[in-house]
């Protein structure tokens, strides 16, 4: 996904990929986030045109999360490859952070003490 940052008019882009499929879902990522409004960090979208816009701030915050939780997808998926995938989405799932931009962290870390930490 293309972001026009408001300060510089510079095009950045946002990817996420589904490690199993190998396709991008940005678009639900973010929206499953409620990240397109017009609260911080959220990403504009001008319904006339497509474009998505927001500020510098808010797509570091957006590009540091969407890195952590990719580097975490592909985590998960090694791991199902080790081990018994019910077993992994159980550690996974016995996660208690609700703040996104914690998400990935706490995952890792239950994931850590689960099967060793990662390489």
């Amino acid at each position: 996904m293309e972001i026009i940052i408001k300060e510089t008019s510079a095009i950045e882009t946002l990817s996420i990929i589904d490690p199993k499929t190998g396709c991008c879902y940005i678009q639900d990522f973010i929206g499953n986030e409620d990240g397109f409004g017009t609260e911080s960090h959220h990403i504009h979208i001008d319904r006339e045109t497509g474009e998505y816009t927001c500020s510098q701030e808010t797509f570091d915050w957006w590009s540091k999360v969407v890195n952590d939780n990719q580097a975490l997808n592909y985590r998960i998926a090694e791991l199902c490859e080790i081990h018994d995938a019910v077993d992994v989405y159980e550690v996974v799932n016995s996660n208690a952070s609700n703040d996104l931009e914690d998400l990935a962290y706490h995952v890792n870390a239950c994931l850590d003490q689960a099967f060793g930490e990662a390489q």
